[in-house]
């Protein structure tokens, strides 16, 4: 099982890597811009126009960032999902593949 666990890690390659630390980094990216549009709403926050959190107290566009960072939040839980899926499928691959 050794030897085929250090051929598969061999078979990453450096491109392969850049391409997945990049969209961590853009995922990193999409994050500090939606937090960054989320302190619009903390800053302008009203207790007269509703409770902290609360729909009727954001504005339109406050509304649409707290929406698009949800959005965002599902899109990467089905991502985390898949890569998960796909580790397990590779593991049960590469034990498939050694016979005791």
């Amino acid at each position: 099982m050794l030897h085929q666990l250090r051929y598969a890690v061999s078979k990453i390659r450096l491109i392969n890597l850049v391409y997945w630390v990049s969209i961590l980094m853009a995922d990193a990216a999409v994050y500090l811009f939606l937090g960054v549009l989320q302190m619009d709403y903390d800053d302008n926050w009203d207790a007269s126009k509703g409770l902290y959190g609360s729909f009727s107290s954001m504005s339109n566009w406050q509304l649409i960032y707290y929406l698009a960072l949800q959005v965002w939040n599902i899109i990467n839980l089905v991502a985390l999902v898949y890569v998960v899926v796909q580790v397990v499928k590779l593991y049960r691959k590469i034990n498939k593949q050694v016979s005791y």
